[in-house]
């Protein structure tokens, strides 16, 4: 099977390209800010804050997400 590079058509890659450096560096401050918020489960306040924080920037990147909770436990996105 030849590799995936070799299939990918140039104007694709540029394209790939163009947006990584366009982007990388917005998308890694919004994820090191998220990692930055507290994340301790007995702290169920700040855990659904982190929760709705990572639903919200999944949404801005098309994917659907929500925040899934169970009794007695934290969220889960």
């Amino acid at each position: 099977m030849p590799a995936l590079a070799a299939q990918t058509p140039a104007p694709l890659t540029r394209e790939v390209r163009a947006w990584h450096r366009a982007h990388a560096l917005p998308v890694l401050t919004e994820f090191r800010d998220w990692l930055s918020l507290p994340n301790v489960a007995s702290d169920s306040v700040a855990i659904r804050r982190a929760a709705d924080t990572l639903v919200a920037m999944l949404t801005r990147r098309g994917v659907r997400a929500r925040r899934l909770e169970s009794p007695g436990s934290p969220p889960a996105v």
